[in-house]
């Protein structure tokens, strides 16, 4: 923990912002760092006066000047960042903002959730300011549950989680009712009325192909309500989406399919059909954005009665749905991760190939794979680099801000619904061109089956401990975050 005063002078009145910088207890960022000051996006300039900056020219701050902390490495990329906004106007006087502060690519273990709070295959959005909310799930060992759970405090490094309310009830596909949900999919978005959180599909049994919802709602965490908006064009649970460029979302599997791909417009508040992507799963689909061209989705699981096979089957997704057919995987995978790398590429690593056998009377475990691949566009090419240093599947990745991208969390074995997991990876390894991966840091947030992960521009990535043991019956305790830089 670290303060710093910043003094404004002018003409007629003197103001004083008093900076307060936090950072996880296993982490020291502070060395060499530099504070940089915002104002109606433009950066005023702060004069070093023996310890006490001054910024010249400006009587008055609100609520949307923003403070950015950064320390550099030797080579002049971020090794850790931090941003705020004030929260309350400042016409003259002083304030105080608070600012979290974390290394990128480095893992920190955040809290743990009460016994009533715990849950797997919820959903979780991170909000600008760097608030979280987790939407449904299925509470271990018990049955769903629609509880809205707001993460607060982060950015003082005092974490506070606490209910603020409950999914709206409705039907699934068949007409059954809906009281929570497991396997939504939800993430921030940039509404005209401010920023909100979409919040899709799920349904209300674990353990079932069946009953998916076509629902959709925004969550205001202005004021904690929900905002009725058009449904889905299609039922999905457990579907993932990408927010590209521009802000449309692009939403993809669900278990039901084969689906289209469908995008949701937020100028519009409307959803819209893409097309349809053949060869590749309804199940375990992952997908990633590619630069300003869009969206890369590839692989997943199709069902063939209690058989589930990897496909390999990889598209390029335009802001407006449309479907452009590219190389295939190198190998059928389904349960991998995927993430943005600069220059419209894409890193794949870990998940399965072949077949997976899944009933409540027959199932089966297979090992997870260790190998990765970078998808390059320009040149609709697959290269394999380096592997993991440890098998991984049904994980997260997530891109960092200085191009390598943080591997999270999932388990050495694959399954699905109905089998095993117990040798879950709790290690955080980051993927660095021309090096490979490097681990980064352990611990149990990070480990874990479908680990629910959440990320926001210029926000640490946080993510809640996916399942093991048998799916619904341990997990989900634990959060931790990753930084991810400006």
């Amino acid at each position: 923990m670290w303060w710093m005063i910043l003094g404004g002078c002018a003409t007629s009145s003197t103001f004083e912002l008093t900076v307060q910088l936090h950072a996880a207890p296993s982490q020291d960022p502070f060395e060499e760092r530099t504070i940089s000051l915002w104002v109606d996006g433009a950066e005023l300039s702060l004069e070093d006066q023996g310890g006490l900056l001054q910024v010249d020219g400006v009587d008055a701050l609100d609520a949307d000047a923003m403070v950015e902390v950064s320390a550099l490495a030797a080579d002049g990329a971020v090794r850790a960042y931090g941003a705020a906004r004030l929260s309350d106007a400042v016409a003259e006087g002083s304030a105080t903002v608070d600012v979290l502060v974390a290394e990128v690519g480095e893992f920190a273990p955040v809290t743990s959730l009460g016994v009533g709070q715990q849950r797997i295959l919820g959903a979780m959005a991170v909000v600008p300011g760097g608030d979280a909310y987790l939407f449904g799930g299925e509470p271990t060992a018990s049955n769903n549950n629609g509880d809205v759970l707001h993460f607060s405090g982060l950015d003082v490094w005092d974490p506070v989680v606490k209910r603020v309310g409950a999914l709206p009830a409705g039907v699934d596909f068949l007409g059954n009712p809906l009281v929570g949900r497991i396997g939504p999919w939800a993430t921030a978005v940039e509404d005209d009325d401010g920023p909100m959180v979409l919040v899709t599909g799920g349904r209300s049994e674990l353990g079932s192909t069946a009953g998916g919802s076509a629902e959709a709602f925004l969550f205001d965490p202005a004021t904690d309500e929900f905002v009725e908006i058009p449904q889905m064009r299609s039922s999905r649970f457990e579907h993932r989406g990408v927010v590209m460029d521009g802000g449309n979302v692009v939403l993809f599997g669900g278990q039901l399919g084969p689906l289209p791909v469908e995008v949701y417009r937020p100028s519009q508040r409307r959803f819209t059909l893409g097309d349809v992507i053949p060869n590749t799963g309804a199940w375990q689909v992952r997908g990633a954005k590619l630069g300003d061209l869009g969206a890369l989705v590839c692989g997943g699981a199709i069902a063939q009665s209690v058989d589930w096979t990897a496909t390999d089957g990889c598209y390029r997704i335009t802001r407006a749905g449309a479907a452009e057919q590219v190389a295939s995987l190198p190998i059928p995978l389904s349960a991998h991760a995927m993430a943005e790398l600069p220059g419209a590429r894409v890193l794949v690593t870990g998940g399965w190939t072949g077949v997976i056998v899944d009933s409540p009377v027959a199932f089966s475990t297979i090992p997870a794979s260790d190998r990765a691949f970078v998808f390059d566009y320009a040149l609709n090419e697959w290269a394999e680099v380096p592997t993991m240093r440890a098998p991984r599947a049904h994980h997260s990745a997530v891109s960092l801000s200085d191009g390598t991208v943080a591997v999270v969390g999932g388990d050495e074995a694959a399954t699905g619904i109905f089998g095993e997991l117990v040798v879950p990876n709790d290690c955080v390894e980051v993927f660095v061109e021309g090096t490979g991966f490097v681990l980064r840091g352990c611990g149990g947030a990070a480990g874990g089956a479908d680990l629910v992960a959440a990320t926001y521009p210029g926000e640490a990535a946080l993510f809640l401990e996916g399942w093991s043991d048998t799916i619904g019956l341990a997990g989900g305790a634990r959060l931790g975050m990753v930084g991810t830089g400006p």
